[in-house]
């Protein structure tokens, strides 16, 4: 997991000339798991370049860390509490993978990915599993945005009539 696409780009455009000069036999034996949330279309393109190399990769971006509790707290300025974090529900095998990529890399990659995660989805062919997790991600913070709205006047309510 890297922290975004320029990274991804770096990093394979040094992968990618090694995989051309592996032996066939092990460059087909060979399943990049990624789990960066990145642009789908360098997504794509990286994928398509591995493919073209011979070996195989998955998209496979993680759910289940932290986000919407640290966008809640933030908002009313919360302390700081310790919640079950990305790394923390990995050892316990809590996440959830959105997986774009091949059918069989799917199913070679999911036994690697059921050690971290209870829910594996198929999304579709590469990219799939990030733009699901983009969906996602714009779906959950408009939902927080209402909730927080909705609490907001309902706190105001109670102050008003405490005043009373």
């Amino acid at each position: 997991m890297l922290p975004s696409s320029p990274q991804m780009k770096n990093v394979y455009s040094q992968i990618i000339p090694v995989l051309h000069k592996l032996d066939a036999n092990l460059t087909s034996e060979t399943l990049f798991i990624d789990s960066t949330t990145l642009d789908v279309n360098i997504a794509r393109e990286i994928a398509s370049s591995v493919v073209n190399a011979g070996a195989q990769i998955v998209d496979a971006p993680v759910s289940g860390g932290t986000q919407f509790v640290k966008m809640l707290l933030n908002t009313y300025q919360a302390p700081a509490i310790s919640f079950c974090s990305g790394v923390a529900g990995a050892k316990v095998g809590t996440l959830s993978f959105l997986v774009g990529g091949t059918e069989e890399g799917f199913q070679v990659s999911k036994p690697i990915l059921s050690f971290m995660g209870e829910r594996i989805i198929h999304c579709g062919p590469s990219g799939s599993g990030l733009a699901a997790k983009i969906c996602n991600n714009v779906s959950e913070r408009s939902i927080l945005k209402l909730v927080v709205k909705k609490l907001k006047n309902i706190f105001s309510w109670f102050w008003v009539f405490s005043k009373l």
